[in-house]
């Protein structure tokens, strides 16, 4: 059972008896067939699974160390869809859903700051060749709490 806390888009969801926040399983590929691309930093870590969590974190402390929320905006969780090419770099950002303006530009201003900064990913591979891929970044506006 899911419940809003703070109503409609506030971006937070509470589940079950005892009212915790869900929180979304990483689903890895097995590394055999092809691997995901790896964010900066991670690519060193031996662990197939453990290499993609590293990734994982590694990308969510960088977008909350630039992301700041717009004044006056709404709580609201934001997916930007992008590429990450062949060559590491991250390109066709886009915004997956209707969101507000004021996050939507601040989440694609974020996404020019990893482009600009040429911060390049080990790219993603199918049978062993690098292979473009797509990628999901995730913006968390207001922390997914109310008035925050």
């Amino acid at each position: 059972m899911a419940v809003s806390v703070c109503g409609p888009g506030s971006g937070q969801q509470l589940t079950g008896r005892f009212r915790l926040p869900t929180v979304p399983r990483l689903r890895v590929p097995g590394p055999e067939r092809r691997t995901l691309p790896v964010y900066p930093g991670c690519e060193d870590v031996p662990d197939y699974e453990q290499r993609m969590v590293c990734s994982f974190r590694a990308l969510n402390a960088f977008i909350r160390q630039q992301q700041q929320d717009p004044t006056g905006s709404p709580a609201e969780v934001l997916m930007v869809n992008a590429t990450v090419l062949a060559s590491g770099k991250l390109v066709n950002a886009r915004i997956r859903q209707d969101a507000d303006p004021r996050n939507s530009e601040e989440a694609l201003r974020v996404v020019r700051v990893l482009q600009e900064g040429d911060v390049r990913w080990t790219p993603g591979t199918v049978a062993g060749r690098p292979t473009a891929m797509p990628v999901k970044l995730t913006f968390r506006f207001h922390r997914a709490a109310c008035g925050h």
